[in-house]
């Protein structure tokens, strides 16, 4: 009875967000709409999972898959309600598998005791995947660790002196890696031409997370004006915004604050200092996986390949001198020239295109 009562429960709240995502009212739904749907509850499946379930479910669209570009088979609306109350539990279901899955073989590889494990969580995954599409011979350069930090979306990096204390954590790696080469320990050039594996990388990056979860908790000690050792929902909101977490969209927007209840564990009404630590990072995730789908689907309609958006991408983090995640007239010129330099383009020219896309040239 208990289960069945579930499955009903499930199958309301699938229906749910089958309607809400039906905006023409068709009674169909495109794959691009069921992967909305799943990224607004977490779920981040692979476009290679999410064809091979599709596959399974509705084999008569795997030939769409083969005849078209996956970006066009993604607009059409071909799912109804049944199918979709089948895919949507299953990508969700093997998505969370995969990662669990990955994320024990990460520590087990790396030997990670509980604490770190406990640390980085699911994130273990990300910071992998990140290392793996950015390493070269399973060697990341120096250069390439601030990229990591943001595609990683370790919320200090916004803070001030971020790659100061980057270089700093990293030239210790560099000095261990010195003298077992008897290289000159005292060599102040060295952290810019090393390169990390990713135990190294790990380890760096751990310490960039606990300096996060230091600025997080200094900002909740702020907070709490009442000293409860407890936020709000409208605490907790200003909270994210001193961190550098800003939800952009209305849904994002509207979002959170349920988020705020569900990581609410003893119902006070409050998160403690525990629990924000985990809504926050949770919240920073989310934005950072939607804005980076978001970017990637942007990309590959504008007829882009992964790699070329990458080069795109790591331009824009390169010139974005600030870290403000946008950049001025002189920042732009120079991440057109560091993406593409076989092009021929001068200040005016960034100037007329951005007149043509109807941006000021003397803004953002």
């Amino acid at each position: 009875a208990i289960r069945l009562g579930f499955a009903e429960i499930r199958s309301a709240e699938l229906s749910k967000r089958f309607h809400a995502a039906d905006a023409d009212k068709s009674g169909t739904l495109s794959l691009s709409e069921l992967l909305s749907i799943l990224r607004w509850s977490g779920y981040f499946p692979k476009m290679q999972h999410v064809i091979q379930v599709v596959s399974e479910v509705v084999p008569e669209l795997a030939e769409s898959f083969t005849n078209s570009s996956y970006h066009s088979v993604l607009e059409k609306d071909m799912l109804v309600p049944a199918q979709f109350h089948i895919l949507a539990p299953l990508l969700e279901e093997r998505s969370d598998s995969e990662y669990i899955q990955r994320r024990i073989e990460i520590a087990d590889a790396m030997d990670l005791d509980d604490y770190t494990q406990q640390l980085w969580g699911q994130s273990l995954v990300d910071l992998h995947d990140v290392f793996l599409r950015r390493a070269k011979h399973d060697l990341l350069p120096f250069h390439s660790l601030l990229h990591l930090a943001v595609d990683c979306g370790l919320v200090q990096h916004r803070g001030p002196g971020f790659t100061e204390k980057l270089r700093s954590i990293a030239a210790d790696e560099v000095t261990l890696q010195l003298v077992d080469q008897g290289y000159d320990v005292h060599d102040s050039t060295a952290v810019d031409r090393a390169h990390f594996d990713f135990r190294q990388v790990l380890r760096i990056m751990t310490q960039i997370r606990e300096i996060e979860n230091e600025l997080i908790a200094d900002v909740f000690a702020a907070a709490d004006s009442d000293c409860t050792n407890g936020l709000s929902v409208e605490e907790c909101m200003d909270c994210l915004e001193s961190c550098g977490i800003r939800a952009t969209g209305k849904q994002m927007q509207e979002i959170i604050p349920k988020l705020v209840e569900e990581f609410d564990e003893d119902g006070s009404g409050e998160l403690d200092l525990e629990e924000y630590l985990e809504f926050a990072k949770f919240v920073a995730d989310r934005i950072r996986k939607m804005q980076h789908v978001g970017r990637m689907e942007t990309a590959g309609k504008l007829g882009y390949t992964d790699d070329e958006y990458i080069r795109l991408w790591d331009a824009f983090v390169a010139m974005d001198h600030n870290m403000d995640g946008m950049l001025e007239e002189e920042e732009l010129l120079q991440a057109v020239w560091a993406s593409r330099p076989e092009a021929s383009i001068d200040a005016n020219d960034i100037r007329a295109i951005l007149k043509d896309q109807g941006i000021g040239y003397w803004k953002q």
